[in-house]
């Protein structure tokens, strides 16, 4: 599994080169155009997904904006206020909305201010062009610094975060960190994290060791742990707001997501209507097919954790979980198992419906069957339960019987 996740990556840059030769025909910018000549193998040579999400992007408002010159020209009322109503509207819920309304609250035209932010876009992406393809370390007004690349900005000085290496016996991780201090204080909480992985629940570390390479710390009250399916391996993980237990669960939780996209990299897993019909037990409110199915195959990894670690005394070389950590543990264990088996109930009816792949099926099932096995050990837990926690599973049983009656 894990070779042919390291394939998938060499595939992924192939069709990056790929990708290349078409945003090459269709970019207008002399500037850009001039660097891409320039450093073509160099490109080819380094996958970056977001600087090809950004030329896609670029590309695309290039010929919006073509295209209402095109209208202008025909004097057709009608269809040039349309066409400008669209490019706002596109230019309003992009990641350069701010620029684009200050041009327009200025009492630039829809046109022009669109003119006016695609050379905001043109400087910006010339300069994270030559930071991550050239390894340069460049600056502009316009560019925008990005956390999940490692960048901030200090007093208006931008600088990069520096990456350490961490080995392991089997894996090596690298993790972007903001700070001396930070360089002290996590590496030791991530290198314990992987390390009571490995000794509680071996099959876990084996796929987190197949499937996640790198770490970025994200330091937002408001944002809980993230990946994404285009940067394969990487997970922004939250080590500011969060207890050691959730730090377990995080490192499990994204490298379930980096799993599941491995999958969906490769073959059709289910179709993808957008209607929120699916009730969700862990953001309590209606999901599409789509969500439920990625929060199945996710949670049930933590799930499997907090199973394989309630059934050990919890003692380690490394850490000695206190009682309130272990409450938690026996607690995470009853409430995934809980929610997964009530969304695994929807995830049948979608799959009766013909929503769901053969194939998307059996992985869920194979899960839902080595929960099946560990019901009765789990469900025994209650008996360790704090009072609290004892009454929040209550209530938790009760709200999903309740979801039951009413959504289905």
């Amino acid at each position: 599994m894990k070779n042919q996740y390291l394939k998938l990556k060499k595939d992924l840059l192939k069709a990056y080169s790929l990708k290349v030769d078409k945003i090459e025909s269709s970019l207008h910018s002399p500037k850009l155009l001039k660097l891409w000549n320039k450093h073509a193998q160099v490109l080819r040579d380094n996958y970056s997904p977001q600087l090809w999400y950004l030329i896609e992007q670029f590309s695309f408002f290039e010929k919006m904006h073509e295209q209402v010159g095109k209208i202008s020209e025909t004097k057709d009322d009608f269809y040039l206020d349309t066409a400008e109503e669209y490019l706002f509207e596109k230019w309003n819920k992009s990641e350069f909305s701010q620029d684009f309304l200050q041009f327009v609250q200025k009492g630039q035209s829809v046109k022009k201010a669109s003119l006016s932010t695609l050379k905001v876009v043109e400087d910006h992406l010339s300069v994270l062009f030559q930071r991550i393809v050239l390894d340069k370390d460049i600056d502009h007004k316009n560019y925008r610094e990005n956390e999940s690349l490692g960048e901030q900005r200090k007093k208006g000085v931008l600088t990069h975060i520096p990456v350490l290496n961490m080995r392991f016996e089997d894996c090596e991780l690298r993790l972007h960190y903001h700070s001396k201090k930070e360089k002290d204080q996590f590496p030791p909480d991530i290198l314990v994290g992987v390390t009571l992985i490995e000794h509680f629940s071996p099959s876990s570390y084996e796929r987190f060791e197949a499937f996640t390479d790198t770490i970025i710390p994200i330091k937002q009250k408001e944002f809980v742990s993230f990946s994404h399916q285009e940067l394969p391996g990487t997970s922004m993980i939250n080590l500011y707001h969060r207890d050691f237990v959730d730090l377990l669960d995080d490192l499990i939780h994204e490298n379930g997501h980096h799993h599941l996209n491995y999958y969906l990299n490769l073959q059709k897993l289910i179709d993808e209507p957008t209607d929120n019909i699916y009730y969700s037990p862990w953001r309590e409110t209606l999901r599409p097919l789509r969500g439920i199915y990625h929060a199945y195959f996710t949670f049930f990894w933590a799930f499997k954790l907090f199973k394989d670690l309630s059934e050990s005394n919890l003692i380690h070389p490394y850490y000695v979980f206190t009682d309130q950590e272990r409450d938690k543990i026996y607690t995470r264990a009853i409430e995934e198992m809980l929610m997964l088996e009530y969304s695994f109930k929807d995830l049948e009816i979608a799959y009766k419906n013909k929503l769901i792949t053969k194939k998307g099926m059996e992985l869920v099932q194979k899960q839902q069957n080595e929960l099946i096995q560990s019901k009765k050990q789990v469900l025994a837990l209650k008996k360790k339960l704090s009072k609290e926690n004892l009454k929040k599973i209550s209530e938790l049983e009760k709200s999903l019987l309740k979801a039951q009656i009413h959504y289905r």
